[in-house]
């Protein structure tokens, strides 16, 4: 059964040398012809001076990884919006400290208080089970940059830290290119 995470918690998802660690995120979210706007998520593989480099941000611009072990996908139906990122952590490259998940929200200026609810699945893709998921209530208005959670390398474990908070300052200072 699915873990319902909060805001700070951590959980491991498996060993670093599993051949279990292929995943699938999904970030999924209703639309509404009344409510004009748009999620771009984003995933960042930050090395250990906590930069990146522009390969490694994943999204829909730029839809595979330079190791090849994360891709990006996204779908729309009527009144669904699909979007993942496929993830073999077997591919990470060692230099690489944590991958970053974040999300920007564009929106139509003239909003006034408007939310939608922001729905966040981890799935381990060889067995087909979601290890755990987070739901969200966003506030158009106020939030245009979302820090989703990271995964990191604990001694010999992949752990999940869900941080959940606005934080353009956070993205601006990985976004230090090299």
């Amino acid at each position: 059964m699915s873990k319902s995470l909060v805001r700070g918690e951590k959980i491991e998802i498996s060993k670093v040398s599993e051949s279990l660690n292929s995943f699938i995120v999904i970030i999924k979210y209703k639309t509404n012809e009344k409510i004009d706007f748009d999620i771009d998520p984003y995933l960042f593989l930050v090395k250990e001076d906590d930069k990146t480099n522009k390969e490694d941000i994943v999204f829909y611009n730029n839809t595979s990884s330079s190791c090849n072990g994360f891709e990006y996908n996204e779908n729309y139906d009527e009144d669904l919006c699909k979007k993942e990122f496929l993830l073999d952590l077997n591919k990470c490259p060692k230099s690489i400290k944590k991958i970053l998940f974040a999300c920007t929200i564009y929106k139509n200026d003239n909003l006034i208080n408007n939310t939608f609810n922001l729905e966040f699945l981890f799935i381990n893709k060889i067995l087909n089970i979601e290890i755990f998921n987070f739901s969200e209530t966003i506030n158009i208005n106020e939030i245009e940059t979302i820090i989703i959670g990271e995964i990191y390398k604990r001694t010999d474990n992949w752990k999940f830290n869900m941080i959940n908070r606005s934080d353009k300052e956070q993205i601006t200072n990985i976004l230090s290119i090299r």
